[in-house]
């Protein structure tokens, strides 16, 4: 299983909320996931981001902090397990600032 201070990224034990990360990955495309790279925006993919979650349902902040690492991909998914996960961030503009 995980370590204590890691973590899922999310909550499992919420049956609800894991329906519609599930529907939040179905929808998701590569090209909709930000990757870090040089002239990437994550603006522009942030936005795309919230109104995807929004429409699957995902509308509580501390639900949204939790989805985000299923946008990111490659060297922006490698920082974020490598040096985001154990902070705590209570809102998705601390969590973007991070990067």
């Amino acid at each position: 299983m995980f370590p204590p201070s890691r973590g899922m990224p999310y909550n499992l034990h919420n049956p609800l909320l894991a329906v519609r990360l599930g529907n939040l990955a179905k929808l998701y495309t590569e090209d909709m996931k930000y990757g870090g790279e040089e002239f990437e925006s994550l603006k522009g993919k942030s936005i795309i981001f919230e109104d995807t979650a929004t429409k699957v349902g995902i509308t509580q902040m501390q639900d949204i902090v939790s989805a985000f690492p299923q946008v990111l991909k490659d060297k922006a998914r490698d920082f974020y397990y490598e040096e985001i996960i154990d902070r705590k961030y209570k809102t998705i503009n601390e969590l973007y600032q991070a990067f």
